[in-house]
C-alpha cells in the first residue's frame, strides 16, 4: 500500500514546505534591466519562454534548445552563452539564480535577431550550440573535455544590448560510452490525487476542472510507456473518472501503461493515518486500504504492491506498527521527517538505503525523498524550464559520485505540471542523444527495483558494521473528534440497508463509498457530518416509504384464526422485512416473526396465523425491521377480541350443565316419591277447618 495518510493535506503541507525553501532557489525567468541582479523567488510570466531543448549532449554532439518571443520587439536580440560547469548542488542552485555562474565558455552562437530569424512549425527560435570534447572549438560552438552540468544563460535583449528578458537553463554533457560505474538509479513516484466528493447519491464525483487536471497527468503517463516508474493513485479519484464516459478512456490508458511499473496501493482516500490509529479505528483502516486495493484492482487490472509507501508528516510511529503488521516493510521518507544523522556519520547521503523504527521497535527499510528535486518543479513559471532543471539536478548529483552504486526517491508530488512531467519523462526516456557517444547518467527505475539495487548505509556499532538506523520524526497525532461515533453509527444503518434491500442486489454501494470518502483528510468535521447525514437520510427516506396500518380492531370467533396485515411499500425498490409479533394472549403456530418479501410501489398482505390463549381483548404488537434487526422500520398495533370459548371453559360449562341436570332430576324423584309414601286422607292433607 502506498500514501496511507492524506495526499490533498500532508501533500498541500509538503508543498508549502518546499514553495519556502524555493525562495533561495528559484528560477529567475523576468525581464530584468541592463545590469540589474534577476530577482530572486518565483517570477511573474515571461516574455521569453523556453520552448524545450536538448537533455543531455553526447561528448561530442550538440545542444539544442528552442525559445518562444511571446510578443517580444521585432528588433530583439537573442543570446546563449555556456558557463563553466558547476560542482555540487550548492552551486547549481546559486547557477539557477544567476549567481556564481563563473566563467563564459566560447566562442558559442553567434546573436540571433529575430527580424532575420527563421522560426520552426511550431512558431519557436532555435538555438543551436554544437560540442566538442577536444579543440578546436566548433564553429558556433563549445569545447568541454569533461561530462558537467553548464549553466546556459538565454538572454533577449534591445539591439543597444537593454536586457528585456532573462531565463537560465543547463547544457548537460555526458561521460563518455566506456566510462565505467552504474548510473544513478531514479525511482520516480507520480501520485493521482484530487480531493473527491460524493454526489447527492454517494458517488465519487470530481469537478471538470480537477477531472482535467488528473487526466492530463495520466495521458503523459501513457505517453511514455517505456519509463520505469512507481504510480500511486488514490483510489477514489479512478472510481470517479469512469463514472464519466469522456474520462474513462484515460483510465483505461493509463492501465495499458502500467507494463513494468508499479502500482502502490492505498487507502480509498488520503487519511489522517496517525489520528485514525490514535483514535482506535483499526479496523476502520482495515476497511479503507481493503477497499483502496479493490478499486485499484478493478480499474487498472493490476494487483497494488501493499509493501511499500511514501510517507507524509500523519504517519507515525504508531501508525507505522499497524501498517508493518498489514505487510508494509519499505517506505519513502521526506528528508524533513528524518531526524539528523548520527555524529561521525556525515558521509552518508540521502542516496542511500536505510532503516528506520516504528513504536513497537520493528525495523522498516527506507530511503530519502529528495525534495529539493521535487522543488524544481515549482522553481519557475515556465514548466518545460522546470523540467529541465530537475533534469539537470539529477545529472549534478550523479556526477557527485559517478562511480557509486546509488538510488534517489523522486516524488513528484501531486500537483505537477502535466508539460514538466512530459519534459522529465521524455529525458528519462531518451537518456542518450540517438547515435552519439554518451552514457547515460540516470537509470529509471520503480521503488521496488530502487529498494533492491541501491546499497545501504551502514555503520559502526560495538565494533561491528551494521545498518544505520534513521530517527523518524512526525508531529503528534490529532483527533478525528465525534467522527468515529459518527462513522460507526452510519456504517451499522448502512449494514441495515443492505439486508433490507438485499432484493435489489448491491444497491448499497454508493452508500459505502460515501462512507469511505467521508474520511478524507481534507475535508472539516462539518462536511464529514454532512456526508454521514445525507447518507441517513437517504436511508430514512427509502424507509420511510414502508408503512403499516394504523391501530386496528380484529375480532377471533373461534380459538384459532388469521389476522390480516397490510404492508405497504411506497418506495420504488423492492424490500424484504423481518415483521416481529409480540402478545401475552396469542400464541403464533408459524412463529412470531415472518420473512416479508415488499414488491416495490405495492401493498402486501400478510396472513397471521394466531391462536387464542383466553377470551376477551388484548393487544397484539407488530414491529417492521430489517433482517438482520438494525434498522426500526415502522411498527403498529391490534386490538384482539376473542369471543370463543377455550376447551378448558366448554369442559367446565358442559360439566356445570350435567351437575345441574343430574341435581334437578334428583331433585324431582326425590319429590314424587315423597308424596306417593303419604295417604290421600292423612289430616295433614285434609282442607282446615272454620273455627268461627
Amino acid at each position: 500500500m502506498t500514501r496511507p495518510s492524506p495526499r490533498g493535506g500532508a501533500r498541500l503541507a509538503r508543498a508549502l514546505l518546499a514553495g519556502t525553501a524555493l525562495v533561495a532557489l528559484a528560477v529567475p525567468v523576468v525581464t530584468a534591466p541592463t545590469g540589474a541582479q534577476p530577482a530572486t523567488g518565483v517570477a511573474p510570466a515571461s516574455s521569453l519562454r523556453l520552448v524545450g531543448q536538448t537533455p543531455w549532449v553526447a561528448p561530442t554532439g550538440q545542444f539544442t534548445l528552442r525559445v518562444r518571443r511571446n510578443g517580444l520587439p521585432v528588433d530583439t536580440v537573442l543570446r546563449a552563452e555556456v558557463h563553466a560547469a558547476v560542482d555540487g548542488r550548492i552551486r547549481f542552485d546559486r547557477s539557477i539564480r544567476g549567481e556564481d555562474l563563473g566563467p563564459t565558455i566560447g566562442p558559442g552562437p553567434a546573436p540571433v535577431e529575430l527580424a532575420t530569424a527563421t522560426p520552426l512549425a511550431d512558431g519557436s527560435i532555435p538555438i543551436t550550440i554544437p560540442v566538442s570534447r577536444t579543440g578546436p572549438a566548433p564553429d558556433g560552438g563549445v569545447v568541454l573535455t569533461r561530462p558537467g552540468v553548464h549553466p546556459v544563460v538565454v538572454t533577449a535583449t534591445t539591439p543597444s544590448g537593454g536586457e528585456i528578458g532573462r531565463f537560465v537553463t543547463h547544457l548537460i554533457r555526458l561521460p563518455t560510452d566506456d566510462t565505467d560505474g552504474p548510473s544513478l538509479a531514479v525511482g520516480t513516484v507520480v501520485a493521482l490525487d484530487e480531493p473527491v466528493r460524493p454526489d447527492a447519491a454517494g458517488t465519487p464525483t470530481l469537478t471538470a476542472e480537477q477531472a482535467t487536471e488528473v487526466t492530463a497527468v495520466m495521458t503523459a503517463l501513457a505517453d511514455w510507456p517505456a519509463v520505469p516508474l512507481t504510480v500511486d493513485p488514490t483510489p477514489a479519484v479512478l472510481v470517479a473518472l469512469e463514472q464519466d464516459p469522456g474520462d474513462r478512456g484515460a483510465v483505461t490508458e493509463l492501465a495499458a501503461a502500467l507494463t513494468g511499473r508499479q502500482l502502490l496501493g492505498s487507502p480509498y482516500v488520503g487519511l489522517d493515518t496517525g489520528a485514525w490509529v490514535a483514535d482506535g479505528m483499526l479496523a476502520e483502516l482495515d476497511t479503507q486500504i481493503a477497499a483502496g486495493s479493490a478499486a485499484l484492482s478493478a480499474a487498472l487490472t493490476t494487483t497494488p504492491d501493499g509493501r511499500t509507501a511514501v510517507a507524509d508528516p500523519t504517519l507515525t510511529p504508531e501508525a507505522l506498527t499497524r501498517l508493518n503488521d498489514l505487510g508494509l516493510d519499505r517506505l519513502v521518507v521526506p528528508a524533513d521527517q528524518l531526524g539528523p544523522l548520527p555524529e561521525g556519520e556525515g558521509n552518508v547521503t540521502f542516496t542511500e538505503l536505510f532503516d528506520i523504527t516504528d513504536s513497537a521497535g520493528a525495523t522498516i527499510q527506507a530511503i530519502t525523498a529528495d525534495q529539493e528535486l521535487t522543488a524544481r518543479l515549482t522553481a519557475s513559471d515556465d514548466p518545460v524550464l522546470n523540467g529541465h532543471l530537475l533534469l539537470a539536478d539529477l545529472a549534478v548529483l550523479y556526477n557527485d559520485q559517478p562511480a557509486v552504486n546509488r538510488g534517489v526517491a523522486l516524488d513528484l508530488g501531486v500537483d505537477v505540471d502535466p508539460v514538466s512531467l512530459e519534459v522529465v519523462l521524455a529525458g528519462l526516456t531518451e537518456r542518450t542523444p540517438p547515435g552519439g557517444d554518451g552514457r547515460a547518467v540516470v537509470g529509471p527505475v520503480t521503488l521496488d527495483d530502487l529498494f533492491r539495487t541501491t546499497q545501504t548505509a551502514t555503520t559502526q556499532t560495538q565494533g561491528r558494521t551494521t545498518t544505520l538506523v534513521r530517527p523518524y520524526l512526525s508531529p503528534p497525532p490529532g483527533s478525528l473528534g465525534d467522527y468515529p461515533t459518527q462513522l460507526r453509527a452510519t456504517a451499522r444503518e448502512v449494514e441495515g440497508f443492505r439486508s433490507l434491500t438485499e432484493p435489489v442486489g448491491n444497491v448499497s454501494a454508493p452508500l459505502d463509498q460515501a462512507l469511505l470518502l467521508s474520511g478524507a483528510a481534507d475535508l472539516t468535521p462539518a462536511e464529514r457530518t454532512a456526508i454521514l447525514d445525507g447518507i441517513s437520510s437517504g436511508i430514512d427516506g427509502i424507509t420511510s416509504e414502508i408503512v403499516a396500518p394504523l391501530q386496528q380492531f380484529v375480532t377471533l370467533t373461534s380459538r384459532s384464526g388469521k389476522i390480516p396485515l397490510n404492508l405497504e411499500n411506497r418506495s420504488t425498490l423492492p424490500v424484504r422485512v423481518d415483521v416481529v409479533l409480540e402478545s401475552d394472549k396469542l400464541e403464533f403456530p408459524d412463529g412470531n416473526v415472518i420473512d416479508a418479501l415488499l414488491p416495490a410501489a405495492t401493498t402486501t398482505r400478510l396472513d397471521v396465523q394466531v391462536t387464542t390463549r383466553a377470551s376477551g381483548a388484548f393487544p397484539l404488537r407488530v414491529d417492521v425491521r430489517s433482517p438482520d434487526g438494525i434498522l426500526e422500520i415502522t411498527n403498529t398495533q391490534f386490538t384482539v377480541r376473542s369471543t370463543a370459548i377455550s376447551g378448558i371453559g366448554l369442559v367446565l360449562s358442559v360439566g356445570a350443565g350435567v351437575f345441574l341436570l343430574v341435581w334437578w332430576a334428583r331433585h324431582f324423584r326425590r319429590t314424587r316419591r315423597a308424596k306417593a309414601l303419604v295417604d290421600s286422607a292423612h289430616p295433614a292433607l285434609a282442607a282446615p277447618r272454620d273455627r268461627t
